[in-house]
């Protein structure tokens, strides 16, 4: 917890110097060590609110279940973490998933109607998705700029996963 306050407090810093807030921050999975006990456990205030206060950091905070996410005993931490996003408690904290079985989901950022990036967040263990979640990763992996402006399509997209690793996909 000590490191995570030590980044948090640098990040802060570094987004009070901004003009500009970023669009947002990606945490990249292991979001919680030990087993929650739902979406009221104080937890989410020690480990999440008083870390990222919302005075300082304005924007969303799109995250990404890691190993231990779904290793905590009783394996519900990940599915806490998705009903805590789609509680609305702390808006900032965000899952953008229809169906909270998913544990992957794509965002653009900027979320406005002329978006520099699209992100393809997704654990990467291949057991945490069923074979139709894969199917449907691989299409959006392979698709998600058609049709788009000639100008934005060099970037295909950018890859996240649990494991820290981003990929820029390009289309030339």
């Amino acid at each position: 917890m000590d490191a995570e306050r030590r980044t948090a407090k640098v990040l802060g810093g570094w987004v009070k110097t901004l003009a500009k807030q970023p669009d947002a921050v990606l945490l990249l999975g292991d979001n919680f060590y030990g087993t929650l006990k739902g979406i009221d456990d104080t937890r989410w205030d020690s480990t999440f609110r008083q870390v990222y206060p919302p005075e300082i950091f304005k924007m969303d905070f799109y995250f990404l279940l890691g190993n231990h996410d779904f290793e905590d005993g009783q394996q519900l931490n990940w599915k806490y973490e998705i009903a805590y996003a789609a509680s609305g408690r702390d808006a900032r904290w965000r899952f953008p998933v229809a169906d909270p079985k998913d544990t992957w989901y794509c965002i653009d950022l900027p979320t406005n109607d002329d978006p520099l990036v699209t992100l393809l967040m997704f654990k990467s263990s291949v057991d945490a998705m069923t074979s139709k979640q894969a199917a449907k990763k691989h299409h959006m992996e392979h698709n998600t700029y058609k049709g788009l402006p000639s100008h934005r399509r060099c970037i295909e997209t950018l890859i996240v996963n649990d494991l820290g690793a981003l990929e820029l996909r390009q289309k030339h």
